[in-house]
């Protein structure tokens, strides 16, 4: 007996709450992360993810999640919460760095009060909120099939295309034409991101992601030639997001770039049957990447390398670490760098841009947080290495391949965060929670096989 064609098993409604997510997600969360129509339509959309999951049918897979990390999912959440709660005023006036906000209240007559550790609570109902339908989010992923979560990475692709297709209209105009957030960035390829650097992290992340198409290369001679087919629609996708980062002007997006090419070709190295095709698409590759960056402007990319040396960022992570110091060990509160910064600028160091992060989602996480988000950041990472780890070995080739793409887009987003603050933006921290879920995935059990689990317990007992 034939079994069904995955392309006629139409898609869940799980599937259709999950793109809606990644797609606003993606084209609206990548401006400031403030309390905008952006963030409030991605919240809108995560709740709607969540009532499609619930919705969905009966027999899409159940995700039996570990307890450590129905823990780690806890945790996250405590962070935020725990900085709510109302301290004594004893308590709150003994904490580090509450010097100053003590002698104001003590001018004004309020040291009886009881007050939260955050010194903006907004900003801590804004993260639980985001917290909460990104996890989601993830859930709804890893429930998914393996056919549906195949049609979300091609999604994800196809709204790739689209930030490539905006950019290469405001990359051709010199900033002239889709210029929505009129900032230093202005001209390069943007797409809908606010900063370039975030463009390239999400078009490396597409580089990844591109080998999905490529399925199960094993297999008859006819399903062999739909993959030397396939194989040649991903390096002409690696060709274009390669292209973009380039255009982008980001330096860590071309290095995490790289990585990604890196890994795309040690994962094809013993599948892939290399043909003249192939061997003429790697030299257009190598040929594109030279035209390109022998364009004036991508070249200026290049040369910054030499002088990573000076930039801003030494500095502010310099001064970053001295107020992690006086914080410690409970941390400042969520989204109070810049006016703690401000206050802690030398008169040597002024200058006239904004400096709105840290650029080091950990140094950053570190100084709102303290050593309890430290911890917490801790058990996660070693969660996510044993996770795909376990992943990297099951026996199903669909879950495999996801858990490892997963893997991939988690890895890249984090090697980032060290110099940047991707996760702070909702369209990559959507990206980074869509990593977690392809990897969370592996514990996705069908309905089927439930009900015989149950029904093999139920005649042992």
């Amino acid at each position: 007996m034939k079994k069904p064609d995955r392309k006629n098993i139409k898609p869940s409604l799980a599937f259709f709450g999950a793109a809606a997510m990644l797609g606003i997600g993606i084209l609206l969360g990548g401006g400031a992360a403030n309390l905008n129509f952006a963030y409030l339509a991605v919240i809108v959309a995560g709740v709607g993810c969540g009532i499609c999951l619930m919705l969905s049918d009966k027999k899409l897979p159940v995700v039996a999640l570990p307890k450590l990390v129905l823990v780690a999912g806890i945790l996250v959440l405590a962070l935020p919460l725990a900085q709510l709660v109302p301290l004594p005023p004893h308590v709150w006036q003994g904490l580090a760095g509450r010097e100053a906000e003590t002698a104001v209240r003590a001018l004004v007559g309020s040291l009886d009060t009881a007050l939260p550790m955050a010194l903006n609570p907004v900003v801590n109902w804004q993260l639980i909120g985001a917290l909460i339908v990104l996890n989601l989010f993830a859930i709804a992923v890893a429930r998914l099939d393996v056919t549906d979560r195949d049609r979300l990475i091609s999604f994800v692709l196809a709204v790739a295309a689209i930030e490539f297709a905006i950019g290469f209209v405001q990359f051709s105009s010199a900033g002239a034409v889709f210029d929505l957030f009129g900032n230093s960035h202005r001209g390069w390829l943007l797409g809908t991101f606010a900063n370039r650097n975030h463009t390239g992290l999400f078009f490396a992340c597409c580089v990844l992601l591109s080998v999905n198409l490529l399925g199960e290369t094993q297999g008859p001679r006819q399903r062999q030639r739909k993959v030397a087919t396939r194989q040649i629609a991903v390096v002409a996708l690696v060709l274009l997001w390669t292209l973009a980062t380039l255009g982008t002007g980001s330096r860590t997006g071309l290095a995490l770039t790289l990585v990604a090419l890196f890994f795309v070709a040690i994962s094809q190295l013993r599948s892939i049957s290399l043909s003249r095709w192939h061997w003429l698409g790697g030299a257009a590759l190598v040929a594109s990447v030279f035209v390109v960056a022998s364009i004036p402007r991508v070249s200026q990319v290049l040369d910054r390398y030499a002088a990573v040396g000076d930039d801003q960022r030494w500095m502010i992570w310099r001064n970053s670490i001295d107020i992690i110091k006086q914080y410690l060990p409970w941390g400042a509160g969520f989204g109070t760098f810049s006016p703690i910064y401000d206050k802690h600028e030398a008169l040597t160091e002024l200058d006239p841009a904004y400096i709105n992060n840290v650029h080091s989602d950990f140094l950053e996480l570190v100084l709102e947080a303290g050593i309890p988000g430290a911890v917490v950041l801790a058990f996660i990472a070693a969660l996510v290495v044993i996770g795909v780890i376990r992943g990297a070995c099951l026996p199903d080739a669909g879950v495999r391949r996801h858990v490892l793409l997963g893997g991939g887009i988690v890895l890249l987003i984090a090697v980032h965060s060290v110099v940047d603050y991707p996760i702070r933006r909702m369209a990559m921290a959507t990206m980074f929670f869509f990593g977690l879920g392809l990897i969370l995935s592996q514990f996705a059990i069908s309905s089927r096989r439930m009900a015989v689990t149950q029904e093999i317990q139920g005649s042992k007992s």
